[in-house]
């Protein structure tokens, strides 16, 4: 099989008729770089994956979060709300937690009883 990558894009239309791949060749190409992108795809999300970690444990670090420092939104004798801003309403009569957990993140209490929901990088499961 020919070498693909040696083909530059800007070739003439004449140019790249003579250079013409086989259908065959072509898919074997097209083969080859899906096999390179999964790979690499595959080493993103696991390096992806280790900076979330990091960033979660250095957020619950700095901020010297504990479990018991944070309410559940599954804890014991915490209703179930469909919607954070109604959470957010229960909290400010039933919470005196400096940080709170919604869908596994680490939210300050203050900001879900106000109905903010800022970007934040802690995750529960790292405490």
């Amino acid at each position: 099989m020919r070498n693909v990558s040696t083909l530059k894009r800007n070739q003439t239309k004449s140019n790249m008729e003579s250079e013409m791949l086989s259908k065959q060749e072509l898919e074997e190409a097209i083969n080859i770089i899906d096999a390179k992108l999964n790979g690499l795809q595959k080493e993103r999300h696991y390096l992806n994956n280790l900076l979330t970690t990091l960033k979660s444990k250095e957020f619950i670090e700095l901020n010297q979060i504990t479990k018991d420092g944070v309410i559940h939104s599954d804890g014991k004798d915490v209703p179930h709300f469909h919607t954070v801003y109604k959470f957010g309403k229960w909290l400010s009569d039933n919470s005196d937690k400096h940080w709170t957990e919604w869908n596994g993140r680490i939210y300050l209490t203050a900001d879900l009883i106000k109905g903010k929901m800022p970007d934040t990088p802690g995750l529960y499961e790292d405490l």
